[in-house]
């Protein structure tokens, strides 16, 4: 329901009906439906430019070169916020945590299912990086991102480790330049590399030599990788001790890797056949008609997008248009959200049936209960006073208080008492003078490290507001404020153009 009423917050801030054509919701996606309504420093806004607290606040070598706004509510957040060593839950199938010497990623062997909720614990596999990096963890920072994906660089010197990190890729992309790379096993030692075994360090340290192009090892937990190379590469496989092991090149390379979990054997046909291709990023696009809605994921690739190889969700696969699916047995990862499996192509299209429910329900009140429901509409209102309206020290139970009242000028509406609805306006107006203008309680402010608006004393204060400062719950925090403009507007043109601006 918070979609719907977004929806047509969007659709009153921008000027469009809030029963639009299927022209004019193209014209709402080209606005940025699904995206920020805006994102620049409000003029005059009252609490003027905060930062968030140390603890909260991204970190700047992370987004060196890159400017706010940035996501706050990504799978990779945690590669920024606080320490910025903070382990994330993507990208699927994997999870990964980076520290100062690499990218830290791994599939988790351990799925707990207890008949009401699944846990499935942390499992670092392997660490990714470059034997001339230093260590230090300011050596890295992200280059891009976008709605799905961020691409993470380390860096020393000439040397660099660009990795796109992009969800639903059963391989983990690693783009060397003018550097050796270096790869660390996390889950226990390495027992065998190319079909060859090691002593994982009980009677002496062992290593193994290979060139080529494609490389299979596995720890002491069983856990198997291939390692893909786009060109040919000479790397060495040594068991340092019974835990831990590494696998180096033989000098600086120019190239890319490809590492991949590898949980049956039969699995690395297809593996072979795709691992050229690779995805540096994911756009969105949306067509709509007036009871459809198509969501469009457009990966950008290094290679023939045509042979792009993506692993997909149950939801997705509910409502994709003409996969182009190999079978389920040719490749398969079980994660906390199901199974996902393969599919060949860098576009998906996703159809979506869309709910024509608007302002009110789809079918009228009952006829026998219109008295009882006009009776408690009318007290409801008679109770609203606008020179009693709150002046809030926080946004949360204002705004669900105030969106909540809003209702009462669409109930009334539609039970045919639209002489009731000014009273509602005028109280939600006056209360709304509070967020234009406040004189005391909370105050918003714009945030610079993110990039967003904040409740002022919650920047210095995660315990304030529920996290508003720190970027928790914006997503109904101001849903409920833009569900509350858009009923204003939706009765009074001019106050919305006085506002857009500021309530955008």
């Amino acid at each position: 329901m918070l979609g719907s009423l977004l929806n047509l917050a969007v659709a009153a801030a921008v000027g469009v009906a809030a029963l639009p054509s299927g022209e004019k919701l193209s014209v709402l996606a080209g606005r940025g439906l699904f995206g920020p309504i805006a994102t620049s420093n409000p003029v005059g806004i009252s609490g003027g430019s905060v930062q968030t607290g140390s603890d909260g606040a991204p970190l700047a070598s992370f987004f060196a070169g890159l400017n706010p706004p940035f996501p706050t509510n990504s799978w990779w957040a945690s590669y920024a916020a606080g320490a910025g060593d903070g382990v994330a839950s993507g990208p699927f199938p994997y999870e990964s945590q980076l520290d100062g010497l690499g990218i830290n990623f791994g599939v988790s062997n351990n799925r707990q299912f207890d008949g009401t909720s699944i846990k499935q614990p942390t499992q670092n596999d392997w660490r990714a990086g470059f034997v001339e990096h230093s260590g230090a963890f300011a050596n890295h920072k992200a280059t891009a991102f976008d709605t799905h994906s961020v691409t993470v660089q380390y860096f020393q010197g000439g040397s660099s480790l660009t990795s796109p990190l992009i969800p639903g890729s059963p391989y983990i992309t690693l783009q060397y330049a003018a550097a050796t790379p270096l790869l660390t096993s996390r889950n226990g030692g390495i027992t065998s590399f190319n079909g060859q075994n090691l002593a994982n360090g009980q009677s002496g340290t062992l290593a193994v030599t290979a060139t080529g192009t494609s490389f299979t090892v596995v720890d002491s937990t069983g856990t198997t990788y291939v390692i893909y190379a786009l060109s040919q590469i000479t790397l060495t496989a040594t068991a340092t001790n019974a835990n831990q092991g590494t696998i180096v090149a033989s000098g600086v390379f120019n190239g890319v890797l490809r590492l991949v979990r590898l949980t049956q054997a039969s699995h690395k046909t297809l593996l072979d056949q795709h691992y050229t291709v690779y995805p540096t990023g994911v756009g969105l696009d949306y067509s709509f008609t007036t009871t459809t809605g198509t969501l469009i994921f457009n990966y950008n690739t290094v290679g023939d997008g045509s042979q792009l190889l993506m692993l997909t969700w149950p939801h997705h696969r509910l409502s994709l248009q003409s996969p182009n699916s190999p079978p389920t047995s040719a490749l398969a990862y079980l994660t906390t959200k199901g199974w996902m499996y393969p599919i060949l192509g860098n576009q998906w299209k996703l159809l979506y049936q869309l709910s024509s429910i608007s302002w009110n329900p789809p079918r009228a009140l009952d006829s026998s209960c219109n008295s009882a429901v006009i009776q408690g509409l009318q007290y409801e209102i008679g109770l609203l006073n606008p020179a009693n309206a709150p002046i809030p020290n926080e946004f949360y139970y204002w705004g669900g208080t105030l969106a909540a009242q809003a209702r009462l000028a669409l109930i009334a509406e539609a039970v045919g008492r639209t002489d009731l609805i000014p009273n509602v306006t005028d109280y939600l107006k006056a209360s709304f003078n509070n967020w234009f203008a406040p004189t005391t309680g909370a105050f918003p402010a714009y945030e610079t490290s993110w990039g967003g608006v904040v409740n002022k004393a919650g920047a210095s204060n995660s315990g304030i507001d529920f996290g508003n400062g720190y970027y928790n719950d914006h997503h109904f925090h101001y849903g409920y404020f833009l569900t509350v403009a858009a009923v204003i507007a939706k009765y009074d043109a001019a106050w919305l153009a006085q506002h857009k601006d500021f309530i955008n």
